[in-house]
């Protein structure tokens, strides 16, 4: 379960799996729900990523970008997806894994961050910190990467990003910091 959030005048809450309500279609998929946090009115809903590979439990974040207020999730299917979070359109997606992301993403600016620990989509090596122009749309994982270091195996706590420098901490504890925008290891 994916912690819900308030943003504005909406709660918005991810379900994995069967979809909810009257648009509740098989395959099971991470769908995320927005509803008015006066009235409990459903706002929109938007169902996130392709085929689930596993369960995630990495907590969505708001941030504007480029002038859109998106809400940016790791998901089931391994992506790291954006949608916009007044609307529910998504906006982009980037693969990165081939299990469900569990870390919590931040964003700093334009760039979007976010770590795993299990099998990278594009190489042997497992793990991964991953640094996104987080302005783009469609699949951008071809074109929207800005650094990344493989087989730093970090797949569950939430990165921080603080006066240029990001810090991850790596499932056996190790504190790693590098320069947000080069991806130098410090």
């Amino acid at each position: 379960t994916i912690t819900p959030i308030i943003d504005e005048d909406r709660i918005i809450v991810a379900f994995f799996g069967l979809n909810w309500g009257r648009n509740a279609t098989p395959p099971p998929k991470m769908t995320f729900y927005a509803f008015d946090k006066t009235n409990g009115d459903l706002l929109w809903i938007s169902p996130v990523g392709g085929k689930p590979l596993d369960t995630t439990y990495s907590n969505p974040v708001v941030a504007v970008i480029d002038g859109q207020r998106l809400l940016i999730c790791g998901g089931a299917d391994g992506g790291v997806h954006a949608i916009n979070a007044r609307s529910g359109k998504p906006v982009w997606s980037f693969d990165l894994s081939k299990r469900g992301l569990n870390a919590t993403p931040v964003v700093d600016g334009h760039l979007v961050y976010i770590s795993h620990g299990e099998d990278n989509v594009d190489t042997i090596d497992f793990g991964r910190v991953q640094c996104i122009d987080g302005r783009g749309q469609g699949n951008i994982t071809a074109t929207n990467s800005v650094w990344r270091k493989d087989g730093i195996k970090a797949g569950y706590t939430a990165l921080v990003v603080n006066d240029g420098i990001l810090y991850v901490v790596a499932d056996t504890g190790k504190l790693h910091a590098f320069d947000s925008k080069s991806g130098e290891e410090l």
